[in-house]
């Protein structure tokens, strides 16, 4: 296979083997980790490809109801045309602003930290209070 690939790029004139130097750059800028993500609750540090609610990676086949930070997933496949090959890091507590990862919030309407959510818990329906208690005690409980 990269036999092949040497002798094709031996045949290319040397503006062709620019352009396929370009378009290498631009996808391997495309695939930079550029935005830092840090859960406030837990820790979690990861660097992520997009911050907001509409990541390019997709090709308008997502919007998020919410600026989020999402990153290519690197376990699966690359397909352009599904909405999928992507994770959801976390996004940002409504009422203290904190970032925050999808194991330390809830998403109810807008995004809630645990510690946000616990406090405002009684506002919420109760199938959301339940949820918001069960997964209060299983940080707890880890």
């Amino acid at each position: 296979m990269m036999e092949e690939k040497a002798k094709f790029l031996d045949r290319l004139t040397e503006e062709e083997k620019q352009e396929v130097d370009d378009h290498s750059a631009r996808k391997n800028k495309f695939l930079e980790k550029t935005v830092q993500f840090t859960c406030n609750s837990c820790g979690l540090n990861e660097k992520c490809h997009y911050f907001g609610t509409k990541p390019k990676f997709v090709k308008n086949l997502v919007e998020f109801k919410e600026e989020s930070y999402v990153m290519i997933d690197p376990f699966s496949p690359r397909d352009s045309r599904v909405g999928s090959g992507f994770l959801l890091l976390g996004g940002t507590c409504s009422r203290c602003s904190t970032s925050v990862c999808m194991d330390c919030s809830i998403f109810y309407l807008r995004r809630f930290c645990l510690t946000c959510a616990e406090y405002y818990c009684t506002e919420f329906p109760m199938e959301i209070q339940g949820r918001i208690r069960k997964q209060i005690q299983s940080r707890k409980n880890s």
